[in-house]
C-alpha cells in the first residue's frame, strides 16, 4: 500500500480560485463583452433659403385691393407709395418690415441664403443666434447684400437641387423658396424636387411673391405721328390700343394729348 499525501488548505484554496477564474473567463467569452464609449456632439441645423432671381421677378405688380398692397408693403418694410418689383418684395421679407424672416430662422438654426433660377450662387451664410443675442436689434439686414436679377430662364427645381448639394456637409433642416412660381424647364420641376426632399425628411416651404391674377392693362402701341408739324395744322395720328385682363368686358379708353406746358 503506498502512502498518498494530503493537500493542505492553502493549495486547496489556490486550486478552487483557479477553477473559479477559468469558469469566469469562459462565461465572459460566451457573453462577448465590449467596451462602449459614448460622446454627445451637438451640431446646428441649416435652413436653406433660395430666392428666385429670374427676370420675371422684376415685374412690378398692381393689386386691386389696397389692403393687399398695404399688408405686402408692411411685411417687406416698404413705404405706402413704393412700387417695388417682386424681387424687392422677396428681399424685404427676408430682412425688413414685419416679416424679419432671417432673424426668425436664425433663432433656431444656421441660415444659408442663395439666389437661383439658372444655377445658384451663395448670397450669405448666417450663424444661429447665441443665447445672449438681442433679438430686438435687426442685425440680419446689414449682413445681406442686394440680390440682382440674373436668370433668363427659371429652372426652380434645378436651383433647389443645387442648393441642397451645396450644403451636403451640413444637416439641412428645411428649404425655403421665395418665388413667383414661374418655371421654364430644367431637369426636374420644383414639385418633383420637393417630393424627393420630403423622402429625405427635408420639408420645403414656399413663399409666393407676385399677383396671381392676370395683369389688367390698357396701352397705346404702334404710334405713328409726324416728327414736325406746323401750328394750326391738322395732324393725322395712327395707333392701336392693346388691352390685357379685360376679356369679355366692354371698356372705354380716353386719349388725351398733353402739351409740353402740361395743358391738354
Amino acid at each position: 500500500r503506498g502512502d498518498q499525501g494530503r493537500m493542505g488548505w492553502g493549495p486547496r484554496w489556490a486550486m478552487g480560485a483557479l477553477r473559479f477564474l477559468v469558469l469566469l473567463t469562459l462565461v465572459l467569452i460566451l457573453f462577448k463583452p465590449t467596451l462602449t464609449k459614448e460622446r454627445v456632439q451637438t451640431e446646428n441645423s441649416t435652413v436653406l433659403v433660395v430666392v428666385d432671381d429670374s427676370f420675371s421677378m422684376g415685374i412690378k405688380d398692381r393689386f386691386e385691393d389696397p389692403e393687399v398692397t398695404a399688408s405686402t408693403h408692411s411685411m417687406a418694410g416698404l413705404g405706402p407709395s413704393a412700387e417695388p418689383t417682386r424681387l424687392q418684395i422677396a428681399q424685404g421679407i427676408l430682412d425688413g418690415g414685419n416679416a424679419q424672416l432671417i432673424n426668425r430662422l436664425r433663432e433656431k438654426a444656421d441660415v444659408k441664403i442663395l439666389a437661383g433660377s439658372d444655377g445658384v450662387r451663395a448670397v450669405a451664410e448666417l450663424p444661429r443666434f447665441s443665447e445672449d443675442t438681442d433679438l430686438t436689434n435687426p442685425v440680419a439686414g446689414s449682413e445681406l447684400s442686394p440680390i440682382e436679377l440674373r436668370g433668363r430662364v427659371s429652372r426652380l427645381g434645378d436651383a433647389m437641387s443645387d442648393a441642397v448639394d451645396s450644403a451636403r456637409n451640413n444637416n439641412v433642416a428645411a428649404l425655403v423658396l421665395l418665388s413667383d412660381g414661374q418655371e421654364s424647364g430644367g431637369v426636374s420641376t420644383s414639385l418633383e424636387v420637393s417630393r424627393r426632399l420630403g423622402l429625405r425628411e427635408i420639408p420645403v416651404h414656399v413663399i409666393g411673391v407676385g399677383n396671381p391674377a392676370e395683369p389688367r392693362d390698357i396701352r397705346m402701341v404702334d404710334l405713328d405721328l409726324a416728327d414736325v408739324v406746323l401750328e394750326g395744322d391738322t395732324v393725322p395720328v395712327d395707333f392701336r390700343v392693346a388691352a390685357e385682363g379685360f376679356e369679355g368686358e366692354e371698356i372705354r379708353a380716353e386719349l388725351r394729348l398733353i402739351r409740353e406746358d402740361g395743358g391738354t
